[in-house]
């Protein structure tokens, strides 16, 4: 009885964490899909979520850059005040690719986290639609790990809204 009770159990969780909740930026017609159990506040032109344990901390917000090279300033700014020793495993300017039909540029790389002073991955992102938005991804390195998928699939879902 105990093994059905916890295999149910099981199930729900797991159906509970492959759902994800509908989030948008309403100034730039940009939306993500989050882990409904991550920590998420949204305000009119920002959307913070951190998984439960604070290993992964996304941020998404408009930016007023006019400019792709001031957009990709902009987005590692937030960066260079969070993590220290900051290297890159891409160009500084970024690459672009197309997502969903919208064109992103991303920079990643690695640093050390002011604060807590563990080894972390980062992800920067811009994406344009109505406007444009930054999107900051910081992992630890056990966070990355642990939540890998999860952001992966975070990403995969940047949408437009219309």
């Amino acid at each position: 009885m105990f093994h059905k009770i916890f295999v149910i159990f099981l199930l729900f969780l797991f159906s509970m964490e492959s759902s994800a909740e509908y989030f948008q930026n309403e100034i730039a017609g940009i939306a993500i899909n989050l882990p409904p159990f991550w920590k998420t506040k949204v305000s009119k032109n920002l959307i913070e979520s951190s998984s439960k344990d604070n290993q992964v901390i996304l941020r998404m917000t408009s930016t007023n850059a006019k400019t792709q090279e001031l957009r990709v300033k902009n987005a590692l700014q937030k960066i260079d005040d969070i993590l220290n020793d900051v290297e890159y495993a891409t160009p500084p300017k970024g690459s672009t690719r197309s997502l969903n039909g919208l064109q992103v540029t991303y920079v990643e790389g690695k640093g050390i986290h002011k604060k807590t002073k563990q080894s972390s991955q980062w992800s920067v992102a811009t994406a344009t639609n109505k406007e444009t938005v930054i999107i900051t991804i910081i992992a630890t390195e056990k966070g990355n790990t642990k939540h890998g998928e999860i952001i992966s699939r975070i990403v995969q879902s940047l949408t437009k809204t219309e």
